[in-house]
């Protein structure tokens, strides 16, 4: 397997520095001239597919496709959607611009995929950022008592810790990838529908948690069934070999191991510890929590054993 090495880059510490800084800016409007890339505009829109409302032509919610107003967004190829803010580019206060993009083929909605889209925007506000100087006086402002050195080395260290852990999950899924690339065997339905509701329900759980609106999420229902019933058989025939491998090589969860684990769910959740562990017996899962850890046993063996390369050339994805 390849993964990226371990150093943090330096300029993805300087990134992170030019966020703090972009957190403390100021914004001035912009006069005399039409909009170019690097700017924040404010805009009003809406938006048509084969001349109908978006979501008259979806028949369901469009969250933020369907329309906006007083929408900032910076005007960046990473913005919004990919092509929009080049095609914004050149509008003057007040002006108003049909802008036709082709949603790609991965689009999240697939009643979208592959189709034009165009959007009537209004420039309301154009305006740019004035970023704060990175000194010691904005660290002072970040973290009181702390110089700028100092909140670098911080943030160094954190981003070191989060790239660690994001390489070993990326282990983990190239290990899983290559075991799941072998097996093919039906799974009881019961079971599949039942893991396919839990995977749904995480990943609706995570896009509440990075911000996307209940009606986005009910936009993309039908996506994230279908997606979270690839991860339920992946998962479910993994986890029957991983419980294999754990019985030849006799591994399993210690007592100290499964209080441990517990120890640390409820210092997260910030319950007690003993009242945790008994509403636990209580539904009766301390089983299947066992055997996770018996199962995250099993797939650390996995990838000790791997050969493992690594590369400046490797990325690491959102999903590590």
């Amino acid at each position: 397997m390849t993964v990226p090495l371990a150093e943090v880059p330096e300029e993805e510490v300087e990134a992170q520095l030019t966020s703090l800084r972009e957190r403390f800016a100021d914004f001035k409007d912009i006069e005399g001239r039409a909009s170019a890339m690097g700017d924040f505009a404010v805009i009003d829109y809406t938006s048509t597919v084969e001349g109908k409302p978006t979501e008259e032509f979806l028949g369901k919610p469009a969250g933020y496709l369907s329309g906006r107003e007083g929408f900032w967004i910076r005007l960046d190829e990473k913005a919004f959607l990919p092509g929009f803010a080049e095609k914004a580019v050149g509008m003057n206060l007040g002006e108003t611009r049909e802008i036709t993009l082709t949603l790609p083929a991965e689009f999240p909605l697939s009643d979208l995929q592959g189709r034009e889209i165009v959007f009537t925007a209004t420039m309301k506000e154009l305006k740019e950022a004035v970023l704060p100087e990175l000194n010691d006086e904005l660290a002072q402002r970040l973290l009181p008592g702390k110089t700028l050195a100092e909140i670098t080395d911080l943030i160094r260290d954190n981003m070191k810790q989060e790239r660690e852990r994001r390489i070993h999950d990326s282990k983990v899924s190239q290990v899983m990838a290559h075991l799941n690339g072998k097996l093919d065997f039906e799974l009881p339905e019961a079971l599949l529908l039942q893991e396919t509701q839990s995977q749904a329900d995480a990943m609706v759980q995570r896009g509440i948690q990075a911000g996307v609106s209940h009606e986005e999420i009910a936009a993309q229902e039908e996506d994230i069934f279908t997606k979270a019933k690839e991860h339920a058989v992946g998962t479910l025939r993994g986890n029957f070999v991983l419980r294999e491998i754990a019985k030849l090589e006799n591994i399993a969860a210690s007592d100290s191991e499964l209080i441990n684990h517990l120890a640390q769910l409820a210092s997260s959740r910030k319950v007690a510890l003993k009242k945790f562990i008994k509403d636990l017996q209580r539904e009766n899962r301390l089983p299947s929590i066992r055997s996770s850890i018996t199962i995250g046993k099993a797939i650390n063996l996995l990838v000790e054993q791997a050969e493992v390369i690594e590369s400046a050339e490797a990325a690491l994805t959102e999903e590590s």
